[in-house]
């Protein structure tokens, strides 16, 4: 009974281990400051001008850069898209500054 039971809760960790969650579309702002580049990550439910009103708040020399959509899933990362709020385009090196903020961060550092 004992080895049963342990076979069950091995079974119940595995697959606790293999199911993930869904993926979600974030968005992103690049903001500038004193010449450096920072990937601001934030809910898709926010719009980009008001995330960057917030920054702006805190930071009123913050430049916005670009700005767009990201989604990451196991290793892969899509990221493009535009701001209409913000009037701004994503650009090809998002990409990496994205890869780069994920890679360093557990996705949550910068994420508002």
């Amino acid at each position: 009974m004992k080895n049963l039971q342990n076979q069950a809760i091995k079974l119940q960790n595995r697959t606790a281990h293999t199911i993930k969650a869904k993926p979600e579309v974030s968005k992103y702002i690049v903001i500038e400051q004193d010449g450096r580049e920072q990937v601001v990550a934030f809910e898709f439910n926010t719009k980009h001008v008001d995330m960057f009103s917030t920054i702006q708040r805190e930071r009123p020399s913050v430049k916005a850069i670009s700005a767009g959509f990201f989604l990451a899933d196991n290793g892969a990362l899509w990221a493009g898209g535009q701001s209409d709020t913000l009037q701004l385009v994503s650009r090809e090196q998002d990409h990496e500054l994205i890869k780069h903020y994920l890679a360093n961060t557990d996705g949550q550092q910068n994420r508002i």
